[in-house]
């Protein structure tokens, strides 16, 4: 599956849904590594990619809320978390520079060295943005 209608079939969600997650996305900020503007595309793929699971807490889409991670400074895209792992874990260690428990510090630290946006870019080289007419 690498169409975005694949996904979109596979998720349940008409184009509509998508669209106003990218229109929500490029509020925030959140970019590609090129400088673009997140694209449903490379997140679902990401999210494929860690096979439809949270990247820190291994939880299933069925169980949790998945949210558009990014680094608040640069909005690069990181990766597809929990909204709970995004919020109480992951934003904790940003604004703090620690956690409380040394495991779950680990892991994020693990996580923000290499990503899954990064993982992913680097096995598949990512999607080409397709020039304006």
């Amino acid at each position: 599956m690498t169409r975005a209608t694949d996904y979109q079939r596979t998720y349940h969600r008409g184009s509509g849904y998508w669209r106003q997650r990218e229109r929500l996305w490029a509020r925030r900020g959140v970019i590609e590594e090129d400088g673009g503007p997140l694209r449903a595309i490379v997140y679902l793929s990401v999210l494929r990619f860690q096979r439809d699971r949270c990247a820190l807490s291994g939880a299933k889409e069925h169980f949790v809320r998945f949210v558009a991670d990014h680094d608040r400074k640069t909005g690069l895209f990181r990766g597809v978390l929990s909204q709970d792992v995004n919020h109480l874990a992951v934003g904790t260690f940003e604004r703090r520079g620690r956690y409380r428990d040394d495991v779950v510090e680990d892991a994020i630290r693990n996580y923000l060295e290499w990503t899954p946006y990064q993982q992913w870019l680097d096995k598949t080289g990512g999607l080409r943005r397709e020039a304006p007419c």
